[in-house]
């Protein structure tokens, strides 16, 4: 991160990286653990209070190295998860609350832990959630 933006009221952080992260999918019949995870976490950003957290803008975030194991009605599955790269995540003039940066980051790592799960019909699924 960038020292000089601590006592500012913007936090600029240059690089974020999460290596070797594992995502477990649960799948039986049509209920999905990342819905689950998706609504906890939505629901927790429609009421917390983000007046008084730190406002963030992060230049950078990869994920890099994720492994998934797809658990199913048909058996378990594991597979690895393409890297995903980031960019400009927040707003750079006033910042975004730290929660909801974290929050919006989960959209495309669930979404590309689905995809190269070889799970496109829960990726389907999982995508109508976030829309």
């Amino acid at each position: 991160f960038d020292r000089s933006t601590l006592t500012k009221d913007v936090i600029v952080v240059n690089e974020v990286v999460v290596r070797g992260a594992d995502v477990q999918i649960e799948q039986r019949g049509r209920d999905l653990n990342l819905r689950d995870v998706v609504q906890g976490v939505s629901a927790y950003l429609a009421q917390a209070d983000t007046s008084a957290t730190p406002r963030i803008f992060v230049h950078e975030f990869r994920f890099e190295e994720g492994t998934g194991t797809l658990n199913s009605d048909a058996g378990t599955r594991e597979f690895a998860i393409r890297d995903i790269v980031l960019r400009d995540l927040g707003s750079r003039e006033d910042g975004t609350p730290v929660q909801v940066v974290a929050g919006n980051l989960l959209e495309p790592v669930l979404m590309r832990a689905l995809q190269d799960a070889g799970a496109a019909s829960l990726g389907d699924r999982i995508g109508r959630i976030f829309r």
